[in-house]
């Protein structure tokens, strides 16, 4: 299911995703934020979702910070 929120300006995706579906929704997410210029937030516990995006940020202490 996805959603568009006219007045945020904001796309929100929820997708409940196994196996393959993971690196097509990456892709598609990746493609899109190119494609629109736009900034895409995804939250994951799934310590491989990482590993689709070009940058990534953590929290730590309820602070973001760049992961290594």
């Amino acid at each position: 299911m996805a959603s568009y929120n006219a007045s945020q300006d904001e796309v929100t995706v929820r997708a409940s995703y196994q196996g393959n579906y993971e690196e097509a929704i990456a892709k598609l997410l990746r493609s899109l934020a190119t494609d629109y210029g736009k900034t895409v937030i995804l939250v994951s516990h799934d310590p491989k979702t990482v590993e689709h995006f070009p940058t990534v940020y953590g929290m730590r202490d309820g602070q973001f910070a760049r992961a290594a």
